[in-house]
Order: structure tokens, then sequence, then C-alpha cells
């Protein structure tokens, strides 16, 4: 082998070392890059099922409301109405029903 020859390996090893360091760099930066995009999407997830817990608890809230309305339908109640008659006198009607909704 020749001096150039020497020379031409030890300049491409040298470069081949430089661009092992800089992928070696990029390769960190790029770890540290996920791994604070990953702490971010923990963090969302977390925020995500913190707020899903939230509504679960507002639905079973309103269903337990609702449900004391519905059986509010089924409790009998007296029903009472008057009215005049075409003889002068006035009729009545007074019983026990239940609660229907009109609309």
């Amino acid at each position: 082998m020749h001096e150039s020859e020497y020379r031409f390996f030890i300049t491409r090893i040298r470069e081949l070392e430089t661009e092992a360091e800089g992928l070696k760099r990029t390769l960190r930066f790029e770890r540290a890059s996920f791994d604070e995009v990953a702490d971010a999407a923990k963090e969302v997830e977390k925020a995500y099922l913190e707020e899903r817990e939230s509504a679960r608890k507002v639905i079973a809230e309103l269903e337990a409301k609702n449900r004391r309305h519905e059986r509010k339908r089924y409790i009998p109640g007296i029903i009472g109405g008057a009215g005049a008659g075409t003889g002068g006198g006035v009729q009545g009607l007074i019983g026990v029903g239940w609660k229907i909704d009109i609309w």
C-alpha cells in the first residue's frame, strides 16, 4: 500500500467516526424527544380517564334522579273533580288513580 492509500483510509475512518458520533447524538436527542411525547401522552390519557370517570358519575346521578321521577308516576293519588250538572246540582267525582303524562 502506498502512503496515499493509508491517508485515504485514515481520512475515511475519521469521517465514519464523526458520522457515527453525529448519529449517536441524534439518536439520544430522538430518544429524549420520544420520552417527552410518551410522558405527555400518559398525562393526556390520565386526564381522559379522570374526565370519563367524572362523566360516569354524572350519568349515574342523572339515572338515579330519573328513576326517582319514574317511580313517582306509580304512586297512587286521589283524583277529584266537580262540575255543574244540567239540573242545577253539582256533580263530583272522587277516586283513586295513577298519574300519567299528558304530553
